[in-house]
């Protein structure tokens, strides 16, 4: 819970709406960030903090339960995993699902932009097939 918490702490200060939702049956949402253009939920978050890479069973699960619960209860589409220590390298493939993976890069870059004061518009954050493109053109 501290993990989501902090990462709850570190959206909101680089202009993000986040409300943390974890907990026993969250259905697979800790963070949602809302888009106060379409005044609605933009994107679901859930945070792993374990202690070595999320694997790829792991992984899916997340997924399937996104699909299945969170997205429908959220209205939302965009799902995100955060999980401190990456992930397996098989995971990869499932960006395509409309699914970003973060690790602990993604969080320090988080932490470097951070101010409790933001009240700006967040950096433009990628869809998931877009985030995927990027990263193969680069």
């Amino acid at each position: 819970m501290a993990f989501e918490l902090f990462l709850e702490l570190l959206y909101n200060g680089n202009g993000y709406t986040a409300v943390w939702q974890g907990g026993r049956g969250d259905l697979g949402a800790d963070i949602l960030l809302n888009d106060s253009a379409r005044e609605g939920i933009y994107c679901v978050i859930q945070a792993k903090n374990h202690s070595s890479p999320l694997n790829f069973d792991d992984t899916v699960s997340e997924l399937n339960k996104f699909e299945t619960k969170a997205s429908e209860k959220h209205g939302c589409r965009e799902f995100e995993i955060i999980s401190m220590n990456g992930f397996v390298a098989e995971a990869a493939k499932l960006g395509r699902f409309r699914l970003n993976l973060r690790d602990w890069r993604y969080v320090e870059s988080l932490i470097e932009t951070y101010d409790p004061h933001n009240t700006s518009q967040p950096v433009i954050r990628l869809l998931s097939h877009n985030q995927e493109t990027f990263d193969a053109a680069i």
